[in-house]
């Protein structure tokens, strides 16, 4: 067996290299935390191998966007860049915040260089400052010394995010990529780095834009990714120093040139131990920053500011901050109140309550920002809600956050700038040609800050005087207790239709029960008089049996009686439904003792009982009330009859196959194996150190057994669509299914937003986005929410069929020559 396991590793699983690379480059972007920066330190030094060269480079978004380098300007968090020996920084739309004049000082105190390809002087078209265009530095590798060039790009959405004034432009950014590639190219580089400033998409534009670019590591997104598209390694670490993004390069000279290979991975920073030099760093300024941990309220359920909440979904924290401004400048005559989700920072969960301290708001609400309030008609603020929807579900930081008083229902599966379904303002839609008050971030008055362009034509009737940290904090204070609880201001209307369907079918979840528990206590009583009796059942059990089936209501409750082990007991009660008037057939008063006295007669009866019950199980019959002994024709009961498999008997659906017990077991015995046999292939993958076999072993097993359990339930709805009947979910397959989802969400720690998406879906939805196997990456939230949008998109396809929402079908037309005359 070792001899066989040993062939097969070196001929199939070859050793995989275990050469150090020649090249490793250390990346962290948009830290707004810069006391997490010490984590980055550790992990650097970590890093470093003999005779490897290690590049740490910080793609944008530093020295603005927290309150800790608010305070002091950006200087604080210049300092704590310099003791942690960054190789490279990028300039970033938050690198702006305090103005060009600002950021030249900032720049001269940085011991490291400023990167910034397309940031231009407008009068001089020079590039700004003492940034540099690109850079090159050799790199030693085992073929021979290497020239690596690297440039950087900055968004030129910048002037709509923060302050750089009118004399500074941010022009195209794939132009001057390939300009900086050709020079690069021209000065002898065989390895070019990219480091950006820009929005994925952006990324990928520039990835097949540009020939020539190696890897590109970027910023800006607050979501780690990673991935290769056409050819271009993209990387991004997230927000906040939470991963460090390590890249190795491995060079190899060959005859068209240098071959480049790679290796990437997300190191955390949650376990790792904090750097004392860049501590000492932070704590020298922050000695002389004004903190308060003034209690300013209690949080009622949990309150989250998580970033990926707040630019994609309705967030409490979000509607907190627009209830202040609404509450400030309501005396202005103001409407109501939006706010943006990307004006709050910290990306934290404030537990239940917990108290919400004036510092943890200053910390959340950092930019120097305060209300204004517009004045616009009403169809100009359906168009600025389209302009900041226009991207949803799509985290962006435009995503509008409503106050009291406002409420929006839209439609993420409907094209841009239509989204908007519902629009009321004080309880009342709103009128396109009415005035309105909104009061919103200054900046979006001023400027089109995060493409917003509508707010900036409107007139400015009023400018609070108090920063928005500064009223959020008296609002807390007035308040003193706040909920985390959504309140549901701004929803998506399939959400809504979900949600609604759900409530009703759990509101008749009680009726269920009772109807379940009375069917489950006929079983057991068919069960135990089997097993006395092996022939027939007597009289007075038939009669006990039909008393109790009479107060049933529908035949599909009897589906779940149709068990192999009480097939005549089942018939019984089938016939006691089937008769009109309500009577069961003939049965003698005789006592179980008299029975078993003349049980040659009784059984005769039974067994003619039986042979109609048989007769009438093949072939489809409506009784005729007038004469409850022979089947009438369907025009004389005036009734529609389809066949054998779409309608039985009384118009009732037929028998959709096994008993729900059998199908649960079968599928348990079958799951079971195919368990055993993955983790029996599983540990030989792990022996012959091959996770990743061993991982897309589970994911297959995963979706095979998802694929069994559901099958059983797919196969019933296909029978109820064949037969013309409603094929929603039951409230027994709701339960089941949101069992699976508290699973679920257990296993993998996904956000609120997230869970509460997910739990909005039905229930074949929800079995549909698990079944797809295990969150892998880095954040099972994002995923989640990515899978649950694209069943949205099929139920909103499925919500506009003619066949109605929610699954219901419209009633099937009779056959023809088979209606009703």
């Amino acid at each position: 067996m070792q001899c066989f396991v040993g062939c097969f590793r070196a001929w199939f699983l070859p050793e995989p290299d275990s050469k150090l690379p020649d090249l490793r480059i250390l990346s962290v972007n948009d830290v707004y935390k810069p006391e997490r920066l010490a984590l980055v330190r550790t992990v650097a030094r970590a890093a470093v191998d003999p005779g490897v060269l290690v590049k740490q480079v910080l793609p944008g978004d530093l020295l603005g966007g927290s309150l800790y380098a608010s305070e002091h300007l950006g200087e604080s968090t210049v300092d704590v860049l310099n003791s942690l020996g960054v190789d490279y920084c990028l300039l970033g739309n938050h690198e702006f915040d305090y103005g060009e004049k600002r950021l030249r000082e900032l720049m001269d105190k940085s011991r490291f260089p400023w990167l910034g390809s397309n940031v231009r002087d407008r009068d001089s078209q020079s590039i700004f400052h003492t940034a540099l265009d690109s850079d090159t530095f050799w790199v030693q590798s085992s073929h021979g010394p290497v020239l690596c060039g690297l440039f950087g790009l900055c968004t030129p959405a910048t002037p709509q995010l923060s302050d750089p004034g009118h004399n500074i432009s941010f022009e195209d950014p794939i132009s001057h990529a390939r300009r900086c590639v050709k020079a690069l190219r021209a000065s002898g580089c065989e390895l070019i780095v990219a480091l950006t400033h820009l929005s994925l998409h952006q990324d990928k534009q520039l990835a097949e834009s540009c020939d020539g670019i190696h890897v590109i590591l970027g910023g800006h997104d607050h979501d780690p990714y990673y991935l290769i598209h056409h050819g271009v390694l993209i990387a991004k670490c997230g927000q906040n120093a939470e991963y460090v993004g390590i890249l190795d390069l491995y060079l190899t000279r060959a005859l068209a040139g240098v071959e480049v290979k790679h290796s990437f991975h997300f190191r955390s920073t949650a376990a790792v131990k904090e750097d004392p030099a860049v501590v000492e760093a932070v704590c020298r300024w922050k000695k002389s920053t004004t903190s308060t941990e003034e209690e300013l309220c209690v949080v009622g359920s949990p309150l989250s500011s998580r970033t990926y909440e707040l630019r994609s979904t309705e967030n409490a924290f979000g509607c907190l901050v627009a209830d202040a401004a609404f509450w400030a400048c309501r005396p202005h005559g103001c409407h109501g109140a939006i706010i943006n989700g990307g004006f709050i920072r910290q990306d934290r969960l404030y537990p239940a309550h917990s108290v919400l301290t004036a510092q943890q708001v200053s910390e959340e609400l950092p930019f120097a920002e305060c209300p204004a309030v517009v004045r616009m008609t009403g169809q100009s603020l359906r168009y600025a809600l389209e302009e900041m929807l226009a991207s949803a579900p799509t985290p962006v930081g435009c995503f509008p956050h409503v106050s009291t008083g406002m409420a929006v229902s839209y439609d993420p599966s409907a094209p841009p700038f239509a989204r908007v379904q519902g629009l009321e303002v004080d309880g009342r839609t709103v009128d396109p040609d009415e005035q309105y008050l909104v009061a919103i971030n200054r900046l979006f008055s001023e400027v089109a800050a995060d493409g917003v362009r509508t707010f900036c034509k409107c007139e400015r009737t009023y400018t609070h005087h108090q920063l928005f940290r500064d009223l959020v904090m008296d609002y807390l204070r007035e308040r003193r207790h706040v909920s985390g609880e959504l309140p549901g201001r701004l929803v998506p209307v399939t959400a809504v239709a979900n949600v609604e369907a759900t409530r009703q079918l759990a509101s008749d979840r009680t009726c269920w029960q009772s109807d379940r528990r009375e069917a489950l206590a006929v079983e057991r009583a068919g069960t135990m008089r089997r097993r006395r009796y092996a022939t027939l059942p007597t009289e007075d059990m038939l009669e006990k049996i039909t008393k109790m089936m009479n107060r049933m209501t529908t035949l599909r409750k009897i589906e779940e009686l149709h068990s192999p082990r009480t097939p005549v007991t089942a018939r019984l009660m089938k016939q006691s439904l089937m008769s009109a008037d309500g009577k069961t057939a003939d049965t003698t008063t005789t006592s179980r003792k008299s029975t078993r006295k003349t049980g040659t007669a009784t059984t005769t009866d039974m067994c003619d009982l039986k042979k109609k019950f048989n007769w009438m199980h093949r072939q489809p019959v409506v009784h005729n009330a007038s004469h409850p002994s022979r089947p009438s024709s369907p025009v004389e009961s005036n009734q529609t009859v389809h066949d054998s498999s779409a309608r039985a008997v009384g118009g009732q659906p037929p028998p959709t196959g096994l008993h729900q017990e059998s199908i649960r077991t079968g599928w348990l015995v079958t799951s079971s194996c195919w368990a055993i046999l993955t983790l029996v292939a599983a540990a030989i993958a792990l022996w012959l150190k091959r996770p990743e076999l061993a991982e897309r072993g589970m994911c297959f097993v995963t979706k095979r057994i998802s694929k069994m359990k559901w099958e059983p339930e797919l196969q019933r709805k296909e029978v109820a669509v064949q037969a013309g009947e409603p094929c929603n979910d039951r409230p027994q397959d709701i339960q089941d299914a949101q069992d699976l989802v508290s699973a679920f969400i257990a296993q993998y720690g996904v956000d609120a937003s997230a869970e509460g998406a997910l739990r909005n879906l039905p229930a074949d939805a929800q079995r549909q986005v698990i079944g797809e196997g295990p969150l892998r990456g880095l954040n099972a939230s994002a995923l989640l929410m990515s899978r649950i949008r694209r069943v949205q998109g099929s139920l909103a396809a499925v919500t506009s069929h003619p066949m109605g929402p929610g699954g219901m079908n419209p009633p099937m037309p009779a056959k023809s020559g088979v209606g009703p005359l």
